[in-house]
């Protein structure tokens, strides 16, 4: 019975392998000869092999998740125009403060710098560790005499009232597109350099370039009032003049680490760029599209970093700086020195960690910057009776700002997958089709081959033991048919 059933299961082989749509089995059983028949699996086994192989580098390229980045121009007849925010070196203006304020500057100064600053040596000094001795603060040691400050000290209200302030004064010429603009088009905002000015901040009002070059951007001319600077060397700033950024109205100024300086005396032309980066979700990119931030309607990294560093503050202190964004109350002087600046510097080391990941879609403005000198002698005249300023004023003073859309175009950076799933499909399905002749019909013929081969065995067996059975009670099937009587 157990050759019976051998020979079924051949029967079975047979049929499968003669008509299979896969290439060579076919050719195997149906071979007449044995050299034609082993030429035919050699052949066989080989192309197998080579598509096993070929299929499993597919796999392999699929799951490193390895991408591509592609760049392409975009030609538009306008392009939004993006914020730009200006800050004075000078944090606060002689004029503003009082007597006894003007006799604690320093202290004031000492605490209000470096909490928005870059990741390293925001404090004065480098936070690398090094192996050799004498190299790097062993202990964090912030100290500072705030004695001579009163204890109810705001730094926030002395920032805001004390502060640069544009206005009439010190906006001396603003056009935008060849029209007047005015301070009321600038918001303010804080950031470690104090009060700044931001234009076109408003999302509700996009303002666009509709002409290329200089002239048709924004121009400025700002005094920066030198005869008002407080701030000295070691704690204060030693520059003159204007620090400015360009960047995308949804992110706040990061004005310390990306901002460019203008010195008085000059006209700066500033030509921007408008770059469009789209990054990839994991496994492919880093990018996560769910991410949110509690103080700003759009995910930037800039905003993820800022909010991250007032959270530890918060955290670990109680309060926030000017420049952080939140609702917790602004530290008094003790807090500063004794708690604040100990939290910036752990956040610069790395010992307080923020994660921020890459935003999906980001945009940047670089600046290419080119610089003269302002006024000519020849048109001194003309802007000492414009200005009612002697051209020693002007000089010492006066800085004059194109910022415009060089080209009427933008770039977008794409990260893409270098292997999408219907890449790896097409791939997989060319392989196999390739050197086996295999499609989704083939796999159909074989899964119903397998089903058989287990289903189709088990009911012979079962009947090939009643009839066994049978025998052995002495009873002849065959017996029951009807026959005539003798």
């Amino acid at each position: 019975m157990a050759a019976c059933c051998s020979c079924q299961d051949g029967a079975l082989d047979h049929e499968y392998a003669s008509n299979t749509s896969l290439h060579g089995p076919g050719n195997i059983i149906n071979a007449k000869r044995p050299a034609h028949r082993a030429v035919w699996v050699v052949l066989f086994l080989a192309a197998f092999g080579v598509a096993v192989w070929q299929i499993s580098e597919r796999f392999v390229a699929y799951f490193s998740y390895n991408t591509v980045t592609s760049v392409k121009v975009e030609f538009k007849d306008e392009l939004d125009f993006p914020a730009v925010t200006i800050c004075n070196f000078n944090k606060f203006q002689l004029s503003k403060v009082t007597p006894s304020e003007l006799n604690y500057i320093t202290e004031v100064l000492d605490l209000s710098t470096g909490f928005e600053g870059d990741d390293t040596g925001e404090l004065g000094f480098d936070y690398d560790d090094y192996e050799e001795e004498g190299f790097g603060p062993e202990e964090d040691d912030y100290s500072l005499n705030v004695s001579a400050i009163p204890s109810n000290f705001d730094l926030a209200d002395l920032t805001l009232n004390a502060g640069f302030v544009l206005d009439e004064t010190t906006l001396q010429d603003c056009r935008w597109r060849g029209k007047r603009c005015y301070a009321d088009n600038f918001t303010h905002a804080f950031t470690s350099y104090g009060n700044c000015w931001t234009f076109n901040s408003n999302d509700d009002k996009i303002l666009r370039q509709t002409i290329p070059g200089s002239g048709n951007g924004l121009y400025l001319v700002i005094d920066v009032q030198q005869e008002q600077y407080t701030e000295k060397p070691p704690s204060g700033n030693s520059d003159a003049g204007l620090k400015f950024l360009v960047h995308p109205l949804a992110e706040p100024p990061k004005i310390d680490s990306q901002g460019t300086a203008v010195q008085p005396g000059t006209h700066a032309y500033a030509s921007i760029q408008n770059i469009l980066y789209k990054n990839e979700i994991p496994p492919w990119g880093t990018c996560d599209p769910t991410w949110r931030l509690d103080n700003y309607d759009t995910y930037t990294k800039t905003g993820c970093l800022l909010e991250c560093r007032a959270e530890w503050v918060k955290k670990d202190c109680g309060c926030r700086t000017v420049s952080m964004p939140g609702n917790a109350t602004y530290c008094s002087p003790t807090q500063l020195t004794q708690c604040v600046k100990t939290v910036v510097g752990k956040l610069a080391d790395g010992r307080y960690p923020c994660e921020c990941p890459t935003p999906c879609v980001a945009n940047t403005f670089p600046t290419t910057v080119s610089y003269a000198a302002w006024p000519s002698i020849s048109a001194q005249d003309y802007y000492t009776n414009l200005f009612n300023h002697t051209a020693e004023y002007l000089q010492r003073n006066f800085v004059v700002m194109d910022l415009y859309y060089a080209q009427l175009n933008y770039q977008e950076v794409i990260q893409t997958r270098q292997y999408t799933v219907g890449s790896f499909l097409g791939d997989f399905g060319g392989q196999l089709g390739l050197f086996l002749g295999a499609s989704v019909i083939t796999i159909a013929e074989f899964i119903e081959y397998i089903v058989m081969k287990v289903t189709q065995p088990c009911s012979s067996r079962g009947k090939r033991r009643t009839d066994t059975e049978m025998t052995s009670l002495g009873i002849d099937t065959k017996s029951n048919q009807s026959s005539p009587l003798s």
